[in-house]
């Protein structure tokens, strides 16, 4: 499907097209497009508009999927022997699916459901209801054909290569994951293993070059084409008329998964983002598009709540507006913003659990457009740095160890350890061994992060001249002349009661730094990702009580550090006169495992209601 432009409409009066549908017999329209073995090429475009039910037309149907290209309706097609405007795109597909047809007479005999012909779209209640009979209309299309434009050409061999590569994954989906990395398929395929220097591509390879061509084209990035893909029998493009896969089965029934997935998917109706989702989501929200933007959001998240009160807080958070590319709109800040992506977000699949132990009474209520819910506030901002970057990263440990008054943080473990958790906040690896910093794998990541230290250390001084930190393992307090490397190393990141004698690092004391650096170089790569991706469009934030954090970079001093009951990552509130803004979810070393909630059981800290507009 694709969607009109936002607020389009026609400019003449169509509506003689268009018979009532009877909604109780779930009816679309089919459009008949006029084939004959003799028309000629240059001849218009005509067909009949029928009006069918949906159990009628069964599997004996085509639906189109396409893009709009070009935002422009200067062509014309006969429909019921009047005219009626078209785009350039669409009656590029239509001449082609005319000569196709012209050669296969069973494609011929298949009316076709296209959604800017088929639906009335200047009937805001026609609209509506086909919207909300869409999942039906795909999964009942006999096939779905992918338009990508008329200029759009792929070598016969991507579609080849592609359906080995499907093979490949269909064996091993419930088998060893790791024997998708076997590419020994490809020996069945020479063509796709070879180099073509006169290939105008960047990998100089036509197969290779063909596949990237195909995964960039704007047809995936629009949010209809998510969803005719994955509820359509049959997906053909047109121009190898192949059928590349089956996507019946969704493959994440969460709706507030997949709704945070398709904030990157275009839509020129910012509505779409919810109504497009909705068969595949399977949201209990009736379309309607005499509703704003507002309140079909606001009714979104509200619907959400009602499935995991959490996912509205993590999934809502204030963007800088600089980096929009169109005007924010007007929502409470508890409502997330589909109509853009929102950079810092956290992994929706986490294992924390900052409210552990929260009652579950009072629960969150919205009233118009406020939400209420209970909560503790834990902390208060005091300082934010700027964002980081993987380089500025020792320089910061550096200034906060040499910083710290104390030698333990807040919670009782080892400064420089809460440092290495915060870097690594968003890392699977490190998610999974936070509780365990004796174990193997939190040693070994550790190694990393310091072999990343050092590494960056080394690149400056061979472009500034000079270091940037005279002597990095002694400001980070782990080289001293009492002790060795796997002493401070042990006592300074892991801070267990455990024995030492359980380090990674062993040997002589003199090799130890250069021990340290061998674990590390083998994992670096590794964890180099986890670390860019953990501090990727975020701040990390200071509190009163010594605590730090990291979350959006719209966090500011004066902002409250908040454990909203219901929900297991700390948010960001901040004070309005009489109520309060959400400015995003965040980590907050210390507070990641229900500590707060034993602080209100302990009477340490009491529990408030929070309005959020």
């Amino acid at each position: 499907m694709a969607a009109f432009p936002y607020s389009t409409t026609l400019d003449n009066d169509y509506s003689h097209l268009y018979e009532p549908l009877i909604e109780q017999q779930q009816q679309i329209r089919l459009f008949f497009l006029d084939i004959h073995d003799n028309c000629q090429e240059n001849e218009p475009i005509s067909g009949t508009l029928v009006p069918l039910g949906l159990d009628d037309a069964k599997t004996r149907f085509i639906a189109v999927s396409y893009v709009w290209g070009e935002l422009d309706i200067s062509q014309a097609i006969l429909i019921n022997g009047r005219p009626f405007p078209i785009s350039t795109n669409l009656l590029d597909f239509l001449q082609s699916h005319r000569r196709r047809c012209r050669d296969m007479p069973d494609l011929r005999m298949l009316p076709l459901w296209i959604d800017c012909i088929c639906i009335d779209q200047a009937d805001v209640e026609e609209r509506n209801s086909q919207v909300a009979l869409m999942k039906s209309i795909y999964t009942n299309a006999g096939m779905v054909i992918s338009w990508f434009g008329a200029s759009f050409h792929l070598c016969d061999w991507t579609f080849e290569v592609l359906r080995n590569f499907k093979e490949q994954i269909d064996k091993t989906q419930h088998s060893d994951v790791s024997k998708v990395s076997d590419v020994r398929w490809l020996d069945l395929f020479p063509q796709a293993c070879k180099q073509d220097p006169s290939s105008d591509g960047l990998l100089k390879s036509v197969v290779w070059d063909s596949i990237r061509e195909l995964c960039d084209h704007p047809y995936w990035s629009n949010i209809w084409i998510f969803h005719s893909r994955e509820l359509s029998q049959q997906v053909m493009g047109l121009q190898s008329i192949l059928r590349i896969w089956d996507a019946r089965e969704v493959k994440d029934s969460q709706g507030w998964a997949l709704l945070n997935v398709l904030r990157d998917h275009d839509a020129s109706d910012p509505r779409d983002k919810i109504y497009a989702s909705l068969g595949v989501t399977g949201l209990q929200i009736i379309p309607d598009y005499s509703k704003n933007v507002k309140d079909v959001y606001v009714e979104a998240a509200a619907t959400l709540m009602k499935d995991r009160f959490e996912m509205m807080l993590m999934l809502s958070g204030e963007v800088d507006t600089e980096l929009l590319s169109s005007e924010p709109l007007d929502l409470p800040s508890w409502v997330p913003d589909w109509s853009h992506s929102t950079p810092g977000l956290y992994c929706l699949k986490h294992p924390y659990a900052a409210s552990r132990g929260a009652p579950t009474e009072p629960g969150p209520v919205i009233d118009g457009y406020s939400l209420n819910c209970s909560g503790v506030v834990c902390d208060e901002i005091i300082a934010v740095e700027p964002i980081l970057t993987p380089e500025d990263c020792l320089d910061f440990c550096c200034r906060y160890m040499t910083s710290r008054t104390t030698d333990k943080y807040p919670s009782g473990i080892p400064h420089l350890r809460a440092l290495f958790q915060l870097l690594l906040s968003d890392w699977e690896t490190m998610l999974n061994c936070r509780a365990e910093p004796e174990s193997m794998i939190f040693q070994v990541v550790a190694c990393g992060l310091l072999h990343i230290f050092l590494s960056f250390e080394i690149k400056y001084r061979e472009k500034m001249g000079r270091a940037q930190i005279d002597n990095p393992l002694y400001t980070l307090g782990l080289a001293s002349k009492e002790s060795d490397l796997s002493t401070t190393f042990w006592n300074k990141i892991v801070g267990t009661r455990a024995e030492s004698f359980n380090c990674i690092i062993t040997g002589p004391r003199e090799q130890q730094p250069a021990n340290m650096n061998a674990i590390g170089a083998q994992y670096s790569a590794t964890v180099l990702t986890g670390l860019a991706a953990a501090i990727k469009d975020r701040k990390i934030f200071h509190t009163k009580n010594g605590y730090v954090g990291i979350g959006l970079e719209s966090a500011d001093v004066g902002d409250q550090v908040c454990v909203a009951f219901g929900c297991n990552l700390p948010i960001i509130l901040r004070p309005e006169d009489s109520y309060y803004k959400h400015i995003g979810p965040s980590y907050v070393v210390g507070l990641m495992e229900g500590e707060a909630m034993t602080d209100v059981r302990n009477g340490k800290r009491h529990s408030q209601r929070f309005e959020i507009r």
